[in-house]
């Protein structure tokens, strides 16, 4: 029987509580390799172009809703005109 398989029969033959247990050690470990590997990216300059990607679709959106909301600005403030019109003519 290899290492691993013996290490999965341990693991079956656990009381709840003790996997319990064991299940949070193993995401805390797993978290902390995939955080160093994040790490490792970022100083490697490999995420450099996702990050690129991400700032220049927020810009995008950030234009289109100062657009919008300066269109939605505009109707209100026509819509407000026209209503003031209505009930104060001169």
């Amino acid at each position: 029987m290899s290492n691993l398989e013996q290490i999965e029969a341990a693991i079956l033959s656990l009381p709840s509580s003790e996997f319990e247990q064991l299940r949070l050690w193993f995401l805390d470990l797993d978290y902390g390799r995939w955080d160093k590997q994040i790490e490792q990216d970022i100083e490697d300059g490999k995420l450099e172009a996702f990050a690129q990607e991400a700032i220049a679709a927020a810009d995008t959106t950030l234009q289109i809703f100062k657009q919008n909301l300066g269109l939605q600005l505009a109707r209100d403030s026509f819509a407000t005109q026209k209503t003031y019109r209505h009930f104060f003519p001169e």
